[in-house]
């Protein structure tokens, strides 16, 4: 419980920006027991503006942390993103027990296509969207950054941001629990599962940019997980940047010693490939 009750906590990173983002609720297709809903945020004052100019914006669909059986779309950096200048939309998903794998990832897809078909009423520009995650919801936004069970008719993402991302289910000692609940059993019952919901072992074959942010004592998810999957993308040639935070834990992100730090990281790399 205390595992779940640190990851459901992770990264609620203030970015600073005189923008106020305006938020509207959209459902955005059919959970397992009802409507899923996402906020969306846009930045009003420079909506407006674009709008005004014929410039559409860019966005940013975020998935929150919390082991897959915690969380609400109000958690994460939704507004502090659409505070940025970008719109930002923050999905609700199915959680454990209610569900699991891969319902959640067939679910943050059908919020990629929502956002890619209904861009036009948020004034976005549907080849300029990039997907983040905190923690589990970094899972599912590395998994659409690699096109993992990517539906027909959805288009790649433009770039990922990850915060403490779950990469590598087979080997996450700490997180056992955790995941044999997401994954409705033991990964070595369920190898094949678990392999393609491992980021970390995951194609490459046309990666988009990586951010990749994680606390260097965290106790959660191996540092190591990070460092390999980075290690494992530069040797691919995908673009990525990194924010490591010295000896910060798992939810390093919404920590006053890394969280500004971080946060403008974020900024630079979005602003730079989105």
């Amino acid at each position: 419980m205390k595992q779940l009750l640190m990851i459901a906590a992770l990264t609620t990173s203030a970015f600073a920006h005189a923008a106020s983002p305006a938020m509207k609720e959209a459902v955005y297709t059919k959970g397992v027991s009802g409507d899923l809903v996402a906020s969306i945020y846009t930045p009003s004052d420079i909506a407006g503006e674009s709008s005004a100019r014929g410039k559409k914006l860019s966005a940013v669909i975020y998935f929150h942390g919390g082991g897959w059986s915690h969380g609400t779309r109000a958690q994460g950096l939704a507004k502090s993103i659409a505070a940025m200048g970008y719109v930002s939309m923050s999905p609700e998903y199915d959680l454990v027990p209610n569900a699991h794998y891969p319902t959640q990832l067939d679910q943050a897809w059908a919020a990629v296509k929502y956002l890619q078909e209904h861009a036009a009423e948020y004034n976005v520009d549907a080849s300029r969207i990039a997907v983040g995650g905190g923690s589990a919801g970094g899972e599912l936004a590395a998994l659409i950054g690699l096109r993992v069970r990517m539906p027909t008719g959805v288009k790649p993402v433009k770039a990922v941001v990850l915060a403490s991302a779950v990469l590598d289910l087979t080997e996450a000692q700490n997180l056992n629990k955790t995941i044999n609940n997401y994954m409705g059993g033991g990964c070595l019952d369920l190898i094949a599962a678990c392999k393609e919901a491992s980021p970390a072992l995951a194609s490459l074959k046309d990666a988009p940019p990586f951010f990749i942010g994680y606390g260097t004592k965290d106790q959660l998810v191996p540092p190591h997980q990070q460092t390999d999957f980075i290690a494992k993308l530069k040797a691919a040639h995908v673009p990525v940047e990194v924010y490591a935070g010295e000896g910060g834990p798992h939810n390093y992100a919404s920590m006053p010693e890394w969280k500004e730090a971080n946060a403008e990281a974020v900024r630079v790399f979005l602003n730079k490939y989105l």
